[in-house]
């Protein structure tokens, strides 16, 4: 629900709507609810199409993103204009990992009510690709053993024995498949 825009809530309830009147009302019959429902799915389906070729409703209609910080500047103006508090911006950085304002050098309010960001190079993550090192991808992660019980789909998958499996748990000290809750 976070990631849907006024607009997208509104098709929601509109549906809803629709559907509630259809299960309490005794009066309706099918055919008015099917006829609803299309009716609202085509005018979707108009919208959506009108929106994806007309800027000016789409804005309107979606809204657009709004720069809240720029080059570490804060946008006062976007921020009054979307009725945000600091506090509340606040939050939204710490679901991101950033604990810290001064962490952000550019900030934008997405219209589904999410947050973008861009932080300074000194506060960004370290790559290997930075530190000219060749990182080696990581391989896949299978479930062999679930709650205790040999997963013999993905032990075939992979091209394993059961065999092997044992094998490879008592390396690694559990030689009784009992005491293994889960293996990777």
């Amino acid at each position: 629900m976070s990631q849907l825009t006024p607009f997208d809530f509104i098709y929601s309830i509109v549906l809803g709507g629709i559907l509630e009147e259809s299960i309490y009302d005794d009066k309706v019959n099918p055919l008015h609810v099917w006829f609803a429902v299309a009716v609202w799915g085509i005018m979707l389906y108009i919208i959506e199409k009108t929106t994806q070729k007309n800027d000016k409703i789409r804005k309107l209609l979606k809204g657009e993103t709004s720069i809240l910080i720029q080059d570490g500047e804060f946008n006062i103006d976007e921020l009054n204009k979307n009725h945000l508090e600091m506090e509340q911006l606040r939050v939204m950085l710490r679901q991101q990992g950033v604990f810290s304002l001064s962490e952000v050098c550019d900030l934008f309010l997405e219209p589904g009510g999410t947050i973008s960001l861009k932080k300074y190079a000194k506060y960004k993550e370290v790559t290997p690709d930075m530190l000219n090192l060749q990182a080696k991808n990581e391989s896949i992660n299978f479930l062999f053993v679930d709650e205790g019980k040999i997963n013999e789909g993905i032990l075939e998958y992979v091209g394993k024995s059961k065999q092997w499996l044992y094998d490879s748990l008592a390396e690694e000290g559990y030689p009784n498949l009992k005491e293994v809750l889960y293996a990777e």
